[in-house]
């Protein structure tokens, strides 16, 4: 039969019946999780807030009962600090339809596990344990609540960094009373020997003798900064607006260092005084063993210590060793600690950080207590050897600068040695200063670092650092550091 009739037949019969019969389809069925609300009501009777946080919109939205996952997914984000978020995944719940009890009992049982963390920090288990309990009953009536609050506690205690103690107290009271007798009883306080001056001191006393009334282009910055006070910034945007007249030694790693105080490298004053062209050079230390050598200065051979709040030294400073914690793994991915100790490069700690996000092992309290110890006797140590003369007797060479005003100070430098270059560097170097100064972003949240992992943790000890912190800045030489700026 050959095609042709076969179609004159089929038009046929539309014809005589008048009907035309379409193509029935199914409505698309898109796949969802089948289990994913029970185990969302099981993480938010566990304190699991992270697991919530990652449910997003694109997970819940084809699920049957994506209104009440939504409400969890509000929950996560509620009890991390993800307002704003928790506010968008409320509203996304009352869109599709969730009930105004189920809202209520969700945000009510929030403020219950929050009064239980507050109650934990302070150190009254038992009230905080009946916080959880009624966290679970509001939320999830007709569970067994004291057996899942206990549960819930000890999770919501871990991730503070805490642990139940005897007679309903807290290890990390323990903790607080440890720091509190650190700074009580600062324990040895022997100086340790000086590094000795170097012999290219004299020379650059000597400078300084020798072109007292007609300058020459040249500065030595001998800095002594507490780590994580802006020094790299320093290097980074003095080498933007000087460009070739500037150089910078790292100390630590870096290659061919004289290793001596002050600098030995003496051929950058001497070329600057023969050739009339400038050359600034910044030296680093943070004097870690508090045995750098004071030393007379001058125009030409200058000393700048770099503070900071102590607060946000602690946290930045705990989230870069954390990356030392974990050299090993960072090593297997091809990156070397001493590379983000010599230069601190965005691009190199961006993807160290994203490791740390996959493999982060937190310390134990007792381990991040003595890291604490161990840091805050070494800040209160430098800051009574390198601003406490100061603060008694000004010098004229010697200057403290705050990580908030470094570019006010690299202005300064700009302003004084701009004279010796020629007009059109000297615009390239006012925009530099302009669009560092418009560039310069401080962090606003001490406890906010460059990990998701290590942010939580050091948020779930925050009142350590606080008190570490709270403790230097009580300090008189602190104190009237701040009166004086």
């Amino acid at each position: 039969m050959s095609a042709k009739s076969t179609n004159r037949r089929r038009k046929k019969k539309v014809k005589e019946t008048g009907e035309v019969i379409s193509e029935h389809r199914e409505p698309e069925v898109v796949p969802y999780d089948e289990n994913l609300l029970e185990r969302a009501r099981t993480q938010w009777q566990f304190g699991d807030w992270q697991s919530l946080v990652g449910l997003d919109r694109g997970s819940l939205q084809h699920h049957p009962d994506r209104a009440k996952l939504a409400m969890l997914a509000a929950a996560g984000r509620l009890q991390t600090d993800q307002t704003a978020e928790a506010r968008h995944y409320i509203r996304l719940a009352q869109d599709w339809g969730v009930s105004k009890k189920l809202i209520s009992q969700i945000l009510i049982a929030g403020v219950h596990n929050s009064l239980g963390r507050a109650a934990a920090i302070s150190n009254q288990q038992h009230r905080a344990l009946q916080h959880f309990e009624n966290s679970i009953a509001i939320g999830t009536p007709g569970s067994a609540k004291s057996l899942i609050a206990n549960a819930r506690a000890r999770y919501e205690l871990e991730t503070m960094g805490l642990l139940p103690g005897s007679q309903g107290r807290l290890q990390q009271y323990q903790a607080l009373v440890n720091i509190d007798k650190q700074f009580d009883n600062p324990g040895n306080t022997n100086t340790p020997s000086p590094t000795p001056i170097s012999e290219a001191h004299t020379f650059y006393i000597k400078l300084g003798q020798t072109h007292e009334d007609k300058p020459i282009p040249f500065l030595l910055i001998d800095s002594k900064s507490l780590p994580r006070s802006g020094l790299h910034y320093l290097k980074s945007t003095l080498s933007r607006v000087f460009g070739e007249h500037f150089s910078f030694c790292e100390w630590y790693q870096e290659p061919g260092c004289c290793k001596r105080m002050p600098c030995a490298l003496t051929g950058f004053a001497t070329h600057a005084e023969q050739t009339g062209n400038l050359r600034i050079r910044l030296t680093k230390s943070h004097d870690f063993d508090l045995a750098d050598p004071i030393f007379d200065t001058n125009r030409y051979l200058r000393r700048l210590v770099l503070v900071r709040d102590p607060l946000f030294i602690l946290t930045s400073w705990f989230a870069l060793d954390q990356l030392d914690a974990h050299k090993a793994i960072l090593a297997k991915n091809g990156i070397s600690i001493n590379k983000i100790w010599l230069a601190h490069e965005k691009e190199v700690l961006k993807p160290a950080y994203d490791l740390l996000n996959e493999y982060f092992n937190p310390p134990s309290l007792q381990q991040l207590t003595k890291w604490l110890e161990n840091k805050s006797q070494y800040i209160a140590s430098f800051m009574g050897k390198w601003l406490k003369p100061l603060l008694a007797q000004s010098e004229s060479y010697v200057q403290v600068v705050c990580y908030e005003d470094v570019n006010r100070y690299i202005e300064s430098i700009a302003t004084e040695f701009k004279l010796h270059l020629p007009d059109t560097k000297v615009k390239a170097i006012e925009e530099a200063v302009r669009q560092a100064e418009r560039q310069f972003k401080k962090r606003e949240d001490p406890f906010h670092v460059s990990s998701i992992y290590l942010s939580d943790y050091i948020r779930s000890n925050k009142m350590l650092f606080k008190k570490v912190a709270n403790e230097l800045v009580e300090l008189e030489v602190w104190g009237n550091l701040i009166n004086s700026q």
